[in-house]
């Protein structure tokens, strides 16, 4: 049903033919290593992103916090990346603030200091989308002397 190698081969050739240049390419994508990630026969996953596809080749994502983004806890990475390459940084399957807000509602940020915030900001200068020790994943800041706070 999958055809052979050769043949997905060849399909996957005909796809990135048919794409512009991606911004962001997946490493065992970009070597044809695909057998990284999926059945060298089958073409089907080696396991599922929830069973920690993702984790085998990426143990330290998330870093330990206190405070998990829901789709990192559930390991959805998925949700927020695209798996083979993006026309966007970092494998995003949009840009930011467009991807946030697939989820979170605008309504969110009508109270302080988001009301001051044009919604076209990048919600990810200040928030760490996979979590943080703040509820709110806000990245540490810099003081005056180039130390972070706390």
């Amino acid at each position: 049903p999958y055809g052979s190698r050769a043949e997905r081969k060849a399909q996957t050739d005909a796809r990135r033919a048919k794409v512009q240049k991606p911004v962001s390419v997946h490493a065992p994508y970009a070597i044809e290593r695909c057998d990284s990630c999926h059945d060298t026969f089958s073409g089907q996953l080696n396991r599922t992103v929830e069973a920690g596809l993702c984790a085998s080749c990426h143990p330290t994502m998330p870093a330990p916090t206190h405070f998990l983004h829901g789709p990192v806890a559930a390991r959805a990475c998925l949700q927020c990346h695209l798996p083979h390459s993006s026309q966007i940084v970092k494998l995003l399957t949009a840009e930011d603030p467009a991807l946030c807000l697939q989820c979170h509602q605008r309504g969110d940020l009508s109270s302080p200091p988001h009301d001051t915030i044009e919604i076209t900001s990048a919600c990810l200068l200040c928030h760490d989308p996979h979590g943080g020790n703040d509820r709110y994943f806000l990245k540490p800041t810099e003081l005056d002397d180039g130390t972070e706070p706390g």
